[in-house]
């Protein structure tokens, strides 16, 4: 019963993660001031991100969203 409650737990700590990357992104964008279609890309790079640095930990890992904010300033300001 452990091993299942745990990795329900584990599932929606990181779905919950994930939709917190993605609003990340979104905020990203609108702060920014990008073109509206940029938000398909900036939530499709925080997913990739959030998995990215996620999967060495295997349910989390030190990720911040300053790092996150970073990451997406790095593509879509620095590019």
């Amino acid at each position: 019963m452990n091993r299942s409650l745990r990795a329900a737990q584990t599932g929606v700590a990181e779905l919950i993660d994930r939709t917190m990357a993605e609003e990340i992104a979104d905020a990203f964008v609108v702060r920014q001031r990008l073109p509206p279609h940029m938000a398909s890309s900036a939530r499709a790079h925080a997913r990739r991100w959030f998995d990215m640095q996620a999967a060495p930990f295997a349910g989390g890992g030190a990720i911040t969203v300053a790092m996150l904010w970073r990451s997406l300033e790095r593509i879509f300001i620095v590019s």
